[in-house]
């Protein structure tokens, strides 16, 4: 477990599942932030709180007649979002690129 400010980060594994003489066992990471407040006064105590968790799938852990293989998940959504992002930031390079070259065709 890392903790960082408020923010903890924590490998977990979840619950083992067995069929036809294997087991299965999911790795996820744990990201989860969690404030609170609370204040003792003199007429009573007051407190207030709230959180926020994202769990990120990482693997599954097979083992089968002794032996051990770790399956990696891959995390399709987050590869398009970065994609997005990607397309994202290049967009108005490349339309900055091609307003220069029109301009300059147009001079030339």
């Amino acid at each position: 477990m890392t903790r960082v400010g408020p923010i903890t980060i924590e490998r977990v594994r979840g619950t083992r599942i067995e069929f036809y003489g294997r087991t299965l066992t999911p790795v996820a990471r744990v990201v989860s932030a969690i404030r609170h407040r609370g204040t003792i006064r003199e007429t009573g105590i007051e407190g207030r709180g709230g959180g926020v968790a994202f769990v990120i799938p990482l693997e599954v852990v097979e083992e089968y007649n002794g032996q051990v293989r770790i399956l990696p998940i891959k995390d399709a959504t987050c590869s398009v979002l970065r994609q997005m992002a990607i397309v994202a930031a290049l967009t108005p390079v490349v339309a900055i690129v091609l307003v220069l070259i029109n301009r300059w065709m147009r001079r030339g």
